[in-house]
């Protein structure tokens, strides 16, 4: 069965076809097309069944990394939405936790993100459930109804409701949808005990108007994707990747598209997770270095490391997610200078259009990969496998006429100003998820991959003191191949009060089974390519009087008595192991039961090439002067990727050209091509 995968990013839609049965990927860069994705996305597939003389009928898997969500948000393009909440309760989505973002604690200018919501858009209903879950106030329904004429009147669809405690008994939101669907049947309703019913009023708000935010434009959009593949005779189950590394139907995300805010980066988690189990490595940095934007995570003791913290465009947004640390440095990244005379490297991008000024394309500002053209680390050719041409000139105008002069510098010096500091960049955003929280950096290996990120691997590799930078077949198109790999999957939570060991067994029994059953029913979705279905439980604990929770698994299938004693065990192992302290006497409290549920697809199985003893220097395409840290600029040979085979040896410095990528191997550093064909950069040749 091949696999096909499709990432749509700020400057190239990456599409990857994934063949075990002959022990091959397939890949083709296209441009992403701003004003309308899916054509870059179609496009890019025909040229790629074009190029290998394959059918359309031939691929039995569609799989695609959804950036539509996240920039509804950023670009506040989503439809007018309305809200109905608590009477009295409106301005909670503006008031949030009146909190300041530590980095920004003493920023008195600092403004919130304008709300998602107009204040007249927010109507407070008449109703009341108490904190325990009872009814005080009964839902006014001659106030619904007239909230719901004007939202009518004013052109609204998409609704969002939340009332307080609705977490604990959703009846007056339910009684909501029912009137709803008698008066306002076009009405696109999203409850908050549907979506996200947990604690904290804030955050659930926050996650129930997102939803209504995006989900008309997430179900056009999905929408016009699969008919945009059906005329390709594409007509197999479109899924599309979650924040949380699984896949999804179409169906699910398109009612849930909040769960899909960072499906793309997530695809390349994903790959490099499989590139990092091919090498027996447990303790995994990757690294994604794309047109626009920088994304890192981790893998420890074999697992992507999970989070239900995140935020999209200042909003918060407690789903399960990868734990993934995102700033905007890419191979777009505009350099400029600011008003005191400082050199600035991103966030801005060129994106696809312009793109950057070597394109040729009509952008004028300089950027990262200008940068890298001017120095030699990038050659005119070596974009697409010659397909796409730069321009060294225009790559040194932009330079020279927006940095170089202006801080009458040299045009090269100025070249390796910007590329230091968007490596400082990275190299933070590494630092934040791995130093900051007590976690030696020495003891990871690096996958990087992105069209732009074995460029400066290296380079982030030796500021850091890593010594394995791991670079993955095709690390271009890395995020793309990453989307067919993972399994189906979906996470379900709800609020669970109570003290653990006083927690009647039959109760919490009763509301896991009730989360896998929801679980069941969006995952049998998929049809017949489900093999199995897989549950996993875990608890969000805390100890009494604390504010935030761990999250534990609990392993067995059913909870008894003597479960609550094995979880108690592994929550003060857990805190003890990430605070150095545990409370041994202090009750421990359950906030939320969650549920992990999980549709086995087909098995995915890549073998290995066989060794061989073909020289480096067979490989060798060229020669040209390049710029490397801490050597200034060397006369290297270029190396085609295609000629290498697996167990040769390329001695730095040396450049190594791939169709979506370029490797920069420095001086006094090794690069082996693993039977994988992974490309290994360390002080030594990778023993494996």
């Amino acid at each position: 069965m091949l696999r096909l995968g499709i990432d749509i990013g700020g400057t190239f839609t990456d599409i990857a076809l994934l063949d075990d049965k002959q022990n091959r990927v397939l890949s083709y860069k296209e441009p992403t097309t701003p004003d309308n994705f899916i054509d870059g996305a179609i496009r890019g597939i025909h040229s790629l069944l074009k190029r290998h003389s394959l059918a359309a009928s031939d691929i039995g898997l569609v799989a695609h990394g959804a950036t539509v969500a996240t920039n509804a948000v950023i670009e506040r393009t989503g439809p007018k939405i309305g809200l109905i909440t608590t009477k009295g309760f409106r301005d909670i989505l503006e008031q949030g936790r009146g909190a300041r973002p530590a980095e920004l604690v003493y920023d008195i200018y600092r403004q919130r993100p304008t709300p998602l919501v107009a204040r007249k858009y927010r109507v407070g209903i008449t109703e009341r459930i108490d904190a325990q879950g009872d009814e005080l106030v009964p839902l006014s329904e001659p106030e619904v109804i007239a909230a719901l004429d004007f939202f009518r009147a004013e052109g609204i669809a998409s609704i969002a409701v939340c009332f307080l405690f609705a977490y604990r008994n959703p009846l007056h939101e339910r009684q909501v949808k029912s009137i709803a669907k008698r008066v306002y049947p076009e009405a696109r309703l999203q409850l908050s005990s549907d979506i996200h019913p947990e604690i904290r009023e804030y955050e659930r708000l926050s996650v129930t108007v997102l939803n209504a935010y995006v989900e008309p434009v997430v179900s056009k959009y999905l929408s016009g994707l699969e008919d945009g593949l059906k005329r390709l005779g594409l007509n197999r189950v479109l899924y599309v990747m979650q924040s949380n590394g699984g896949l999804s139907t179409v169906q699910v995300a398109a009612e849930r598209p909040v769960s899909t805010f960072f499906s793309g980066p997530a695809g390349g988690v994903i790959a490099g997770k499989f590139v990092a189990t091919q090498l027996g490595m447990t303790d995994v940095i990757m690294a994604d270095m794309g047109g626009t934007s920088f994304e890192v995570a981790m893998v420890r003791d074999g697992k992507p490391q999970l989070t239900t913290e995140k935020e999209i465009g200042g909003y918060p947004i407690n789903i399960t997610s990868l734990d993934i640390n995102t700033i905007g440095a890419g191979g777009g990244s505009i350099a400029w200078v600011d008003e005191v005379g400082g050199l600035k490297v991103g966030p801005r991008s060129a994106g696809a259009k312009p793109g950057p000024a070597c394109y040729g394309l009509g952008g004028k500002d300089p950027t990262t990969t200008d940068a890298n053209l001017v120095l030699g680390r990038l050659g005119t050719d070596s974009l697409l496998g010659g397909r796409f041409k730069m321009s060294l000139d225009l790559a040194r105008a932009a330079i020279e006429g927006r940095v170089a002069e202006p801080l009458g510098m040299a045009t090269e010096a100025a070249a390796q100003g910007i590329i230091t500091i968007l490596n400082a960049k990275m190299s933070g955003a590494i630092r934040a998820l791995t130093v900051k929280r007590g976690l030696d950096v020495r003891e990871f290996a690096l996958v990087v991959y992105g069209g732009a990120g074995p460029l400066h691997a290296a380079d982030l590799a030796r500021e850091l003191h890593i010594p394995w930078v791991v670079v993955p077949p095709d690390p271009g198109t890395a995020s793309a191949l990453g989307l067919t790999m993972p399994d189906v999957a979906h996470d379900y939570g709800r609020t669970f009060l109570s003290d653990l060991r006083a927690a009647d067994p039959t109760e919490m029994e009763s509301a896991f089974a009730e989360l896998e059953a929801n679980g069941q029913r969006d995952v049998t979705t998929a049809g017949s390519d489900i093999q199995d279905v897989v549950f996993q439980r875990s608890m969000d604990l805390k100890y009494a009087n604390q504010t935030f929770t761990l999250t534990v698994e609990v392993d067995e299938p059913h909870f008894l008595d003597s479960t609550a004693d094995a979880v108690c065990e592994k929550f003060h192992q857990l805190h003890e192991s990430l605070y150095g302290l545990r409370f041994a006497e202090e009750p421990i409290e359950i906030v939320n039961l969650r549920v992990s549920v999980v549709g086995k697809l087909k098995a995915l199985r890549l073998g290995q090439a066989m060794n061989g003893a073909r020289n480096a220097g067979e490989s060798i395409k060229g020669r040209r002067r390049a710029f490397f840290f801490g050597n200034g600029f060397v006369d290297c040979p270029v190396h085609a990727y295609e000629r290498l085979v697996p167990g040769v040896v390329v001695d730095g410095p040396g450049i190594i050209e791939q169709e979506n990528s370029t490797i920069v191997v420095p001086p006094a550093a090794v690069a082996k091509l693993d039977a994988y064909h992974n490309l290994i950069i360390g002080a030594e040749a990778w023993r494996g």
